[in-house]
């Protein structure tokens, strides 16, 4: 759970020590879980969802900004960003 709290704090937040293209991340791009069992399935930004599959990539750092279906927002509008996981 922890590793996922730091992932999703990396992914949405930014401004880190590393980059992966332009994006700040504090590890290597291509690091992946250590933890089977422990892993994130979805990103959502307010009601909006992607899902990602880090069961079977084993990747920490999922880079979904090339993505075909990338998240739309509104200029002033807030929105809660959060990651959905298995494990504990």
């Amino acid at each position: 759970m922890k590793k996922s709290l730091l992932l999703a704090s990396a992914l949405l937040l930014g401004g880190l020590a590393a980059s992966a293209d332009g994006y700040g991340i504090n590890f290597d791009a291509d690091a992946t879980i250590t933890h089977a069992s422990r892993y994130s399935t979805s990103v959502s930004l307010g009601d909006e969802s992607r899902a990602i599959d880090q069961q079977t990539s084993k990747l920490l750092y999922i880079d979904l900004t090339e993505s075909a279906d990338p998240f739309v927002v509104t200029a002033g509008k807030e929105y809660t960003p959060a990651i959905a996981f298995v494990g504990s």
